[in-house]
């Protein structure tokens, strides 16, 4: 199997996964702060997911740039989200700072994902390449990475500097992977044309349910 083959398995998968941890976390208890953030973070990945699938899926088999923009705007618009909720619920399970924060860093992911959309809508074409292979191979710009960059380091150091207050250990290793991975996608370019961030991922999100 190629690693263009597994990665779109794989995505296939973080959705059907994600899709039933979001379900089993809401009605388990739809009331808790942790799960209603946790429940966010868990739907950026599956957007995320469905970006990368629908845009690899479209770059392999060539099925045209409308299916390749909306796959791209997808997945930066799960792989930001991802990012930034995941900080918001890390915040909430170390009980770091207030409410105000924690608000103020959402109305950050509702902008930014309003600008993505907007992007789409209004056919601004992302950048991308396909290699030999249909291989989708993509960037981020240098204002993104350095967003990324920020939300992914401040919650290394939150859930690293206040692991103790987490129950579960496992928990804390799945936010660390989740970041790793992430880190991973925005500075490997070899990576994230395999889709490794993804993978590891999805795992480290499986792991922190």
């Amino acid at each position: 199997m190629t690693a263009n083959a597994i990665v779109l398995v794989s995505n296939g998968l973080t959705l059907a996964l994600g899709l039933g941890l979001l379900l089993l976390v809401l009605w388990h208890d739809a009331t808790s702060e942790a799960n209603r953030y946790f429940s966010l973070f868990l739907l950026m990945v599956m957007v995320w997911a469905s970006g990368s699938l629908l845009g690899r899926a479209a770059a392999f088999v060539n099925a045209g740039e409308n299916a390749l923009q909306t796959g791209l705007r997808l997945l930066d618009s799960g792989f930001m989200g991802a990012s930034i909720s995941l900080y918001v619920y890390s915040a909430v399970i170390t009980g770091y700072q207030g409410r105000l924060l924690r608000v103020s860093t959402l109305a950050v992911l509702v902008t930014l994902f309003a600008y993505q959309l907007f992007l789409l809508f209004t056919g601004i074409e992302r950048a991308y390449d396909i290699s030999d292979d249909g291989i989708l191979i993509y960037g981020f710009d240098r204002p993104s990475m350095v967003t990324y960059l920020f939300f992914q380091g401040a919650t290394l150091g939150l859930v690293w500097y206040n692991r103790q207050k987490i129950r579960a250990r496992v928990l804390t290793y799945g936010i660390l992977l989740f970041c790793v991975g992430q880190i991973l996608g925005l500075v490997s370019p070899r990576f994230r044309m395999m889709g490794v961030p993804e993978d590891i991922s999805a795992l480290a999100a499986l792991m922190m349910s």
